[in-house]
């Protein structure tokens, strides 16, 4: 009976006696690596050429899979400074924005003032970023405010994606003039593109009476919405709970669960400091400032600032999932 244990150095002694042994040995073994490494080339060549023609087809999202890891850093859309760089807003060519004067903006800003109320302002209000396609990478979505002169403040987001390097517009996102449409605010939750627009009963531009919040998706050029709009109240006058400072204190802190909004508001003086912060066991509550049409603060956690107008300043506690238990503190100096 051979002795199983005894085997292997039965081989390593007669591998060291016999170099006719060793050649072979080595020979086998170098055709294995190299009959190893061509298998892993033909692997390789037939993924890269899979990869080519997915991409040729727009059907890339499936090259990680395939372990063809994409180099991003040409296409990360966060390195292209939108507050330094090139638009054409609608406000200056309502009948075919696509033909309107391209302007640049500079730190967010563009001004021109010339004769016989030639009169442009454009600012650059916010850039937001997120993955709208499910391919990995980020869109940046850019909101604008335009004023030609007149009194209307009008809003408007452009859509970008990045291709090849380089930054390409997908489409427009219209606005309207403050509360007559305009929007307040835009963020991409979970692939979706969350537009809020402000809106009153009766149309005008001031006085803002509430907050549509549309979700969209993105389909190639196109916003397709998803669901009905979701309407909320902007200041919550009549809910409003009046926050008051005990005799001799300048700050108050309350607490509640909401799974929408809690609002609040609390009356203050030009030239003062208020201060708000807010924390939730979930970290799923944030917080609003709004005076007048005016948003000071949004979906914050802590927020502070010397106040322009002695005014009803209103605090809009919202959750941003489930249920938010929270503790509010506001304090005024």
């Amino acid at each position: 009976m051979t002795d199983c244990r005894a085997l292997p150095r039965q081989r390593e002694l007669a591998y060291e006696s016999n170099p006719d042994i060793r050649i072979t040995a080595a020979r086998d073994r170098l055709l294995g690596e190299r009959s190893t490494a061509r298998g892993i080339m033909r692997d390789y060549c037939f993924k890269l050429r899979l990869w080519l023609f997915l991409a040729a087809l727009g059907m890339c999202g499936s090259c990680p899979a395939l372990g063809l890891a994409q180099d991003n850093s040409a296409n990360d859309i966060h390195r292209i400074d939108f507050r330094n760089f090139v638009y054409r807003p609608t406000c200056l060519q309502w009948e075919d924005p696509d033909k309107a004067e391209a302007i640049r903006v500079k730190n967010g800003s563009f001004k021109h003032e010339g004769k016989n109320d030639d009169y442009v302002s454009f600012d650059v209000t916010n850039v937001v970023y997120g993955d709208l396609n499910g391919d990995g990478l980020d869109e940046a979505v850019v909101l604008t405010n335009c004023n030609t002169g007149g009194t209307g403040q009008f809003d408007e987001g452009f859509l970008y994606s990045m291709r090849n390097g380089k930054p390409v517009m997908l489409l427009r996102i219209h606005g309207g003039d403050r509360a007559s449409g305009g929007i307040r605010s835009v963020r991409i939750e979970s692939g979706l593109l969350m537009i809020e627009r402000l809106g009153r009963r009766l149309g005008q531009a001031l006085g803002a009476e509430y907050i549509d919040t549309t979700a969209y998706r993105l389909s190639a050029k196109r916003l397709l919405q998803v669901g009905r709009p979701v309407r909320r109240s902007f200041r919550g006058e009549r809910k409003a709970r009046r926050i008051e400072f005990e005799r001799g204190k300048t700050s108050a802190t309350v607490t509640g669960t909401t799974s929408g909004a809690d609002f609040y508001v609390l009356r203050a003086r030009a030239d003062q400091t208020m201060t708000v912060r807010i924390t939730s066991k979930l970290d799923n509550a944030r917080f609003e400032v709004i005076v007048g049409d005016y948003t000071a603060a949004y979906r914050a956690t802590e927020w502070s600032a010397k106040l322009d107008y002695r005014d009803d300043y209103y605090i809009v506690v919202v959750s941003t999932k489930g249920n938010a238990d929270y503790s509010l503190e506001v304090a005024v100096h």
